[in-house]
């Protein structure tokens, strides 16, 4: 669809979620995955399954920033 109405949220979470991963906000990058435990993480060298263990693996890297 190429609705800005539609779109624009979308964008917005986009940039939301790029600016916390490279500030390692976990505060916001919690707040932007499902709260279920049916939620993946597919990453470079980690899979993580639920939001438990992408919970788990966020504060494990708090005092690192993952500029990407």
């Amino acid at each position: 669809m190429n609705s800005e109405e539609i779109n624009l949220p979308h964008v917005m979470a986009f940039y939301r979620y790029g600016q916390a991963l490279v500030s390692n906000n976990i505060d916001t990058l919690d707040a932007l995955f499902w709260h279920d435990e049916r939620t993946v993480h597919l990453g470079a060298g980690e899979n993580l399954y639920s939001i438990e263990q992408i919970r788990a693996f966020r504060r494990c890297r708090a005092g690192t920033h993952a500029a990407q």
